[in-house]
């Protein structure tokens, strides 16, 4: 079956005031002189450091002055990025590496122990917060059978599962930093949804509902906090070079590698460049509530916020 053709680019001409730029694949972002100290005295928790995108995100974090605290399953991945880190930016504060399985909703409790251990104070709050909710991270963590030999019931609980490997430890991060944030009346919470190219066959609808959920929590949570000084965002980076596929499901893997050659893919480091600018910039708190793509030019979402709210069909 041949795969649809990639949607023909669209060309913006219009300004609109915001350093919050167009995509464009033309520049390392963070290399970029406005992020640099602009987060100075900031914590910033990434999971899913396996990921190219998380890996991206936590050194734009890192060039902006935050100390970023780096979670994930895979401690070799870890180690990269603490090296990178301290390797590219000196300057900024020493990141703190958890090895730990985010899939599991006690983590999001427990974590702040380690932490707290890790940085030898008693309280730490956390600026922001950026979940990555890609399924590949959390199914390589706690592993689910991939030789279709579950049916009936089993085939059942292990749909489930899925579900809840992404839907309930999200949320269960996002409780545990929200008192915080509250109190501070300041906080991001960003989720990276859609994070990977390729999914497990049998278990893709399930992971579909779960990402369905998170954007519609987003989105209502950011309306519920609204006036609160805490920030609620949703990007969706399906169309994003993750570096996460699941060569494991061979069907699902080669349709993936024909599908990265025929669509025109974005950076990680260029949707990190734009999660970054959302959290420091007076104009991306307009933005709250809102799921982003990150195929979108900003200058176009930050129109139709100028716009006000409007009537959907």
């Amino acid at each position: 079956m041949d795969l649809p053709k990639p949607p023909i680019p669209r060309t913006n001409t219009s300004t609109v005031p915001s350093s919050l730029s167009s995509h464009t694949l033309a520049y390392s972002p963070i290399d970029r002189p406005g992020q640099i100290n602009s987060l100075l005295n900031k914590t910033v928790l990434v999971t899913g450091i396996e990921s190219a995108l998380s890996h991206a995100t936590a050194l734009s974090f890192a060039h902006a002055g935050a100390r970023v605290i780096c979670v994930s399953h895979h401690s070799a991945s870890l180690d990269a990025l603490i090296s990178e880190i301290t390797a590219t930016h000196p300057s900024a504060p020493s990141p703190v590496a958890i090895t730990t399985d985010v899939s599991q909703p006690e983590c999001a409790t427990s974590i702040f122990s380690t932490i707290h251990d890790k940085l030898r104070v008693d309280d730490v709050h956390i600026d922001v917060l950026v979940l990555n909710t890609d399924f590949k991270t959390l199914r390589s963590s706690t592993p689910l059978p991939s030789d279709g030999s579950e049916s009936g019931e089993a085939l059942q609980t292990n749909w489930w599962r899925v579900l809840e490997l992404k839907l309930r430890s999200f949320v269960a991060f996002v409780h545990a930093v929200l008192p915080g944030m509250r109190a501070q009346a300041d906080g991001v919470v960003v989720s990276l949804v859609g994070a990977s190219e390729a999914r497990n066959a049998r278990f893709v609808s399930a992971d579909a509902v779960a990402e369905a959920a998170i954007f519609r929590f987003c989105h209502e949570l950011g309306s519920e906090l609204e006036g609160s000084g805490v920030r609620c965002f949703a990007m969706n980076s399906s169309h994003m070079e993750t570096g996460v596929v699941d060569s494991d499901d061979t069907d699902r893997f080669e349709m993936a590698k024909r599908g990265v050659r025929t669509r025109k893919l974005e950076r990680p480091e260029l949707m990190a460049d734009e999660i970054v600018k959302l959290c420091t910039e007076d104009r991306g708190r307009e933005l709250n509530d809102r799921c982003l793509d990150c195929g979108q030019d900003l200058k176009d979402v930050i129109r139709e916020a100028d716009q006000g709210p409007r009537v959907r069909s």
